[in-house]
């Protein structure tokens, strides 16, 4: 059994990325946990109030915090939530699409503080248009440095449809993880959960694009439906 460490900038992002691998893990019987950095959704309310008690902001809050739940429960992930400061008790206050604010350090110390100790980790490609996406890749990389007695096997970059493919450094899978029908199924019942963040056909963030895109990526390794990854590190722990 290993422990696997998914870290993505939002909700919706990990199912998108690497729900067909989150499920084959926990198949596989393999501990996984899923990080969030932001809830998400704090970008659409800057043009209007931005206090506590902001009732449209909680509730959007809400929701999209009971779908990555829901997303979840459909993967078979138990692990899983904003990050936390074990210190203080509290959620870091990390801003959706303002988390460059916080800088790279600060991110990294919060997933440090978070206190999981992963074999595999999963992440965003550092190359995504999303400005969320890129830092949390950043971070992950800093917070998980090969330093003496790390417990960091691999480190993985997954692809995010409506980002990964419009940011301005192209990117290069070179690990697959196939998913036969029922791992596809179960995906896409995940990626459900989310429907309120998906958009009709042509859009790149449709259901029709991610069926398109496993397929594309499943049949360039010989298999009907694939996730890809770009290797960020791989390190031989005996």
């Amino acid at each position: 059994m290993k422990n696997v460490l998914i870290v993505a900038a939002h909700p919706d992002d990990e199912v998108l990325g690497c729900g067909g691998t989150i499920a084959r893990h926990v198949a596989k019987g393999d501990k996984v946990s899923v990080l969030w950095m932001t809830d998400g959704v704090g970008s659409r309310f800057y043009g209007s109030e931005r206090i506590g008690n902001n009732d449209a902001w909680l509730k959007a809050q809400d929701d999209r915090l009971n779908a990555a739940a829901a997303a979840m429960r459909v993967l078979g992930a138990e692990d899983f939530g904003r990050l936390f400061d074990r210190s203080s008790g509290t959620t870091y206050a990390l801003e959706d699409q303002r988390i460059d604010l916080a800088g790279v350090t600060a991110c990294a110390k919060a997933i440090e503080d978070a206190g999981v100790d992963p074999q595999v980790v999963y992440t965003h490609w550092k190359g995504d248009l999303n400005r969320d996406h890129a830092i949390t890749a950043q971070a992950v990389l800093a917070a998980f440095r090969p330093v003496p007695g790390s417990s960091v096997e691999a480190i993985y970059g997954f692809e995010v449809p409506s980002s990964t493919e419009w940011g301005i450094e192209p990117f290069v899978p070179d690990f697959f993880v196939p998913m036969d029908h029922e791992t596809f199924e179960r995906k896409l019942r995940a990626i459900q959960a989310y429907d309120a963040e998906m958009r009709p056909v042509p859009h790149a963030r449709s259901y029709g694009a991610v069926t398109a895109l496993a397929t594309m990526r499943g049949n360039t390794v010989g298999f009907e439906q694939a996730e890809a990854f770009h290797t960020y590190r791989k390190v031989w722990r005996p």
